[in-house]
């Protein structure tokens, strides 16, 4: 079968998944990979039909694909996950409002791994202190600090949490597309993210520009947008 667009691929993998709470992280997930390919494509010198195509190809049978994730997500096994998740909930729910909510997130925030802990302090170039949130359906993303190390590598540092309490605890993955001010657009990067109620992510670009002026994060899909702008002229310095 030949799929002229990778949502449609994506569509049809989806509609082998029976757990209906699972499709939207599967779709982001293998969203992720697609996107990779065709930026890969592209470098390569394909127009992007024709890099869409490949990616598509090179992802495999959607039935082979849906039918094996189908297996990794059983529905019966998700569903008592989201029990489980929501008994947890309710606890945490009651106890948020006896202790209060600005010790919770403290008492959760202790306890998360911080990204930036990854990052040996001698490596560093400069650091920069944000604080832009934005929301996706009942997902809010809070980006807090910009990182560029001595490698040429930006790490963007974030943290996010769900207003669903059953979707507590979820993994995040497509921040979206990142952009530099000279005209440079990056698909792809490696991350990291955390878990828990507050969890923490980083998002890692390799080879950007040591004089780019701004950081640029443009969300667009499904409908959903967001777009921020972070100036990188000022920051903490190591040099």
């Amino acid at each position: 079968m030949e799929f002229q667009k990778y949502s449609d691929f994506l569509d049809a993998v989806l509609s082998y998944i029976k757990f209906p709470l699972d499709r939207e992280e599967i779709r982001l997930e293998l969203s992720d990979h697609i996107v990779d390919r065709i930026q890969y494509y592209i470098e390569q010198g394909l127009s992007f039909k024709e890099a869409e195509a490949k990616a598509i190809m090179d992802m495999g049978d959607p039935k082979d694909i849906g039918s094996q994730l189908n297996k990794e997500h059983n529905p019966i096994i998700g569903w008592l996950w989201v029990i489980s998740k929501a008994l947890v909930s309710i606890f945490i729910l009651i106890n948020i409002f006896i202790v209060g909510p600005r010790l919770l997130y403290l008492t959760f925030s202790i306890f998360a791994p911080s990204p930036i802990k990854d990052i040996p302090k001698e490596d560093i170039v400069y650091r920069i202190d944000i604080d832009e949130r934005v929301q996706i359906d009942d997902r809010v993303i809070n980006f807090t600090d910009i990182v560029y190390d001595k490698n040429g590598t930006i790490h963007i540092i974030y943290n996010y949490y769900d207003k669903k309490i059953w979707r507590m605890g979820w993994s995040h993955g497509y921040l979206g597309t990142i952009k530099d001010d000279k005209g440079n657009e990056y698909f792809s990067g490696s991350g990291y993210r955390g878990g828990g109620i507050v969890a923490k992510g980083r998002k890692s670009i390799r080879d950007f520009p040591r004089d780019a002026k701004a950081l640029t994060i443009e969300h667009d899909f499904y409908n959903r947008y967001y777009r921020i702008e972070i100036p990188l002229e000022s920051g903490d310095a190591n040099e």
